[in-house]
């Protein structure tokens, strides 16, 4: 008979009192005082955010649930709004120097980049713009193909951008290029062409999703990774790498919360309010959901998505 030790390598061991949930967790042990086999389970949900001073959707988040930029976007017209999160509030700070939408980000709270989108005129953006933690600037290099509704990574020296609506044909592209700092290369593309999606991480480890599809990158190679269980598009994501994604919401108006760890994805709760739209932030499992609307309309409310460890007895039967 396999016990607990051949799985886990370890012993249950006997506790008069539990141990903290976050000490205990995935740990399996007997309390003698309720005569109870007991662990500790990181249970998730969402909650309200801060509000955003302004209202849009197609906007571009990026940051941590603590420390967030939040750019762009519509309506009216394409926005040149910002604006930064502390954790608890938005404060709006000094502006795009080129109006957009849709756009890829890469970065930190303090040093970030936005590069792609559409401008009012219809205008596909080839433009970067760098984030210094105060203002923004014009960034050494542009991408060598302008596009919107791309997905970004990585940091504002090693960044990433994946598809893009193709300005000549109006298909989805599957281009994907690296920048090192000063300038952005052509990079092997992914498996499809990908318009409108969600996903980051890190230049070596990124993640692309949409519709049910994922695919991975590894700094050279594109791979397809696991389903997911709801067909989305206009999503927002929190990202670590591509073995650790939070994928949430969807056009027109999904709720729908999804958890990655590499493998497959799972079903978390929902948001509060379902929405499409925009992108989000933050490292999973801690997203942040930013702003969006349906196909009209615009929302400037901010949800928050964590994990809480909890002791729980384990029954008997």
């Amino acid at each position: 008979m396999t016990t607990y030790k051949d799985i886990s390598g370890k012993f249950v061991r006997s506790v008069g009192s539990d141990p903290s949930a976050t000490v205990g967790e995935g740990e399996i042990w007997y309390n003698t005082s309720s005569n109870t086999f007991k662990t500790s389970v990181e249970i998730f949900a969402w909650s309200s955010g801060g509000t955003v001073p302004y209202s849009a959707r197609q906007n571009t988040s990026f940051g941590t649930q603590t420390a967030a930029i939040n750019c762009g976007g519509t309506p009216p017209g394409q926005l040149t709004t910002s604006a930064v999160y502390n954790g608890s509030s938005w404060t709006a700070t000094n502006a795009l120097n080129v109006a957009q939408r849709k756009s890829g980000v890469a970065g930190t709270s303090t040093a970030g980049l936005a590069f792609g989108g559409i401008q009012p005129s219809g205008t596909y953006v080839d433009n970067m713009q760098s984030w210094d933690g105060s203002n923004w600037s014009n960034a050494p290099a542009n991408l060598n193909h302008g596009s919107y509704g791309i997905v970004g990574a990585g940091t504002q020296t090693s960044a990433l951008r994946a598809g893009g609506e193709n300005p000549s044909g109006g298909d989805a592209w599957n281009k994907t290029e690296e920048y090192n700092g000063s300038s952005w290369s052509e990079v092997n593309n992914m498996p499809a062409g990908v318009y409108n999606g969600a996903g980051g991480g890190v230049q070596t480890s990124a993640i692309v999703v949409r519709n049910t599809v994922t695919y991975e990158y590894d700094g050279t190679n594109w791979t397809t990774g696991g389903t997911l269980a709801t067909s989305r598009n206009g999503a927002g994501s929190g990202t670590t790498s591509s073995d650790s994604s939070l994928v949430f919401g969807g056009a027109p108006t999904l709720a729908n919360t999804e958890l990655y760890n590499g493998t497959a994805w799972s079903n978390q709760p929902n948001m509060g309010t379902g929405r499409g739209s925009f992108t989000g932030a933050g490292t999973a499992p801690a997203g942040i959901a930013v702003q969006g609307g349906p196909p009209s309309g615009a929302t400037n409310i901010t949800e928050e998505f964590s994990g809480t460890a909890t002791v729980k007895t384990l029954s008997s039967s």
